[in-house]
């Protein structure tokens, strides 16, 4: 069912902008420019990430790959969700 949504969603997009007529885009100052620069964002978030992905994959260095594990499996969240319990109570 959500991927049907999505589906109409995107389908609905793609109607309307060949629908829509070119004076409408020229008077709404339209254009594909943010959609790339997000485009460029993730492409260069990912780029800069997979390093540090297969350095995790292969052991780590000096010991930090156990660290960076326990952070990435929710370790820390609990660590502070005990932390918050013991100084607020529980929640109400």
């Amino acid at each position: 069912m959500q991927n049907l949504f999505w589906l109409s969603a995107v389908l609905g997009a793609v109607i309307s902008y060949f629908t829509t007529r070119a004076e409408i885009h020229e008077a709404n100052d339209f254009n594909f420019g943010p959609v790339k620069e997000v485009g460029y964002l993730f492409i260069g978030i990912f780029l800069t990430m997979s390093p540090a992905w297969k350095l995790l994959e292969h052991g780590g260095v000096a010991g930090f790959s156990s660290l960076l594990s326990y952070d990435f499996t929710g370790g820390i969240q609990n660590v502070l969700s005990m932390q918050r319990s013991e100084l607020l109570g529980p929640l109400k």
